[in-house]
């Protein structure tokens, strides 16, 4: 039982503060009354000073973040390793084919210490975790965010088959009946926006479905559900390699998302042109990529180069030197090295390969 006492009643009068409290002295009374607007603006202030964090946090409105169009991305290693000259500016264009797509985004009303972010992935049947950037300031309420480079893959193909058309349940209003055997890839796709096993004919791999799609099942994919399948089954015909997906997102100091965008899609082509200037190239030759799910530890980011990858960021925040492309990179030269010292005494260059035709690659060793 919690009881109570009122210092201005009678000494012997205590009271079961749930049941009745006594009423304040006469004397007391009339000074409240007298001096009430001075107790007022003293009342007023004391809950302004304890409501101020939350005004201050909101003062400015909710976070709006609108993405720029990007139309594509570049598959990589197409060769391009330019020099950022010594006293290149940071506008300076230094590379105009480069390998590393970039993406722009206007955000307003931005917390203090928040952090601007581009999540990315491949478009895959089975590995659905993504990956994420920081996105730098750039001016007034505008952030850029680099791209690693992707790699060439091909998209495989996967029809949804005339017993499963009910696996499209979430798209009513969307050719609910098939007409003919013309947009069976995009309904696979959507097929597997709504089963819960990621799965819909059967024939992925569950253990790398469970494994490696743990965090991006549970991104939507937007530009899928707004599109009839005929428009995806066209743009899926027309793609060479898997295209990327991404979203921006704004999170705080602890790492909480505040906001994020749909998610959307792009190309990614050998014929798309991405011009860097210097400021550009060198995040892209200096990523930091955080990861999301455990299994990306110690993997080459999943259809993504290790060119430029130098550090990562791990699920719980924390940095750290990048462990397998820095080690491809090292155990190359470790390997090339002896070779490399011969042919300087000589004055011969020397490749080092198990197969004359096929040098070793720093990127992606066999």
């Amino acid at each position: 039982m919690f009881f109570v006492t009122c210092p201005y009643s009678q000494p012997s009068d205590f009271s079961i503060f749930r049941h009745t409290v006594s009423p304040p002295h006469p004397k007391v009374l009339h000074i409240m009354t007298v001096y009430r607007p001075i107790f007022g603006a003293l009342l007023g202030a004391v809950l302004l000073c304890a409501a101020s964090p939350v005004f201050a946090q909101t003062a400015g409105g909710s976070i709006a973040i609108e993405p720029e169009p990007l139309a594509c991305l570049p598959v990589g290693d197409r060769g391009n390793e330019p020099d950022i000259p010594p006293d290149a500016r940071p506008e300076d264009v230094i590379d105009e084919r480069a390998d590393n797509a970039i993406t722009f985004a206007t955000v307003r009303n931005l917390p203090t210490d928040a952090e601007v972010r581009l999540y990315f992935r491949r478009l895959h049947d089975t590995v659905e975790d993504l990956y994420y950037v920081r996105m730098y300031p750039v001016g007034t309420d505008r952030f850029e965010g680099i791209f690693p480079e992707a790699e060439a893959r091909e998209l495989t193909r996967y029809d949804l088959g005339d017993g499963e058309l009910d696996k499209r349940a979430a798209f009513p209003d969307q050719q609910p009946e098939f007409r003919d055997d013309d947009y069976r890839w995009s309904a696979w796709w959507k097929a597997k926006e709504v089963t819960d096993s990621r799965n819909p004919t059967g024939e992925l791999d569950k253990e790398i479905i469970d494994e490696r799609a743990q965090q991006g099942r549970l991104i939507s994919r937007h530009w899928l559900a707004a599109q009839d399948d005929e428009t995806i089954e066209r743009w899926l015909m027309r793609q060479t390699n898997e295209p990327a997906e991404y979203f921006i997102a704004v999170h705080d100091a602890q790492g909480a998302r505040l906001e994020r965008t749909d998610t959307f899609v792009s190309e990614v082509r050998d014929d798309c042109e991405v011009p860097l200037n210097a400021r550009q190239l060198s995040r892209a030759e200096n990523l930091v990529i955080g990861e999301t799910s455990l299994w990306q530890i110690g993997e080459i980011p999943f259809h993504w180069l290790c060119d430029g990858l130098v550090s990562r960021v791990n699920i719980y925040g924390v940095l750290r030197g990048d462990e397998v492309c820095r080690a491809c990179v090292i155990a190359w030269w470790k390997r090339a090295a002896p070779y490399a010292i011969a042919g300087a005494v000589t004055g011969i260059a020397i490749i080092s390969a198990d197969d004359p035709d096929d040098p070793v690659s720093p990127v992606l060793p066999q």
